[in-house]
């Protein structure tokens, strides 16, 4: 018996992963199959984030600061207690960003960039 697991632990929660059973590595790929197809009529593209209830703002804001460059959790809060706001935070200059514990100039010019670059300029 072969056994698929798929992650679906949101950030703030306690870590779940559904278990999917297939009695071969072929049926395996068979439900993998099935899924890709599924996502792909729906015209959509896959989710990175689970579906879970919803998260008080505080959790959504640092949820939506740490998703910046090499930022985490931690220093996601030590920015949103600095800025007040993700707005504020947003709009702050690189010299701003970097006064913040554990902010440095590289970290600023990186989140800077993804705020302020025309979206596929890459």
């Amino acid at each position: 018996m072969i056994a698929a697991s798929i992650d679906k632990t949101p950030p703030f929660e306690k870590p779940t992963i559904p278990i999917l059973f297939s009695s071969s590595a072929k049926d395996s790929a068979g439900i993998i199959a099935m899924f890709a197809r599924r996502e792909q009529e729906k015209k959509r593209y896959p989710s990175l984030l689970s579906k879970t209830k919803a998260l008080s703002i505080a959790d959504q804001q640092i949820r939506l600061v740490a998703n910046l460059p090499n930022i985490g959790e931690l220093l996601a809060e030590r920015l949103l207690e600095f800025f007040g706001t993700p707005e504020h935070l947003f709009n702050a200059s690189e010299s701003e960003l970097s006064k913040v514990d554990k902010m440095g100039p590289k970290k600023a010019e990186a989140i800077k960039d993804v705020l302020t670059k025309e979206w596929g300029s890459e």
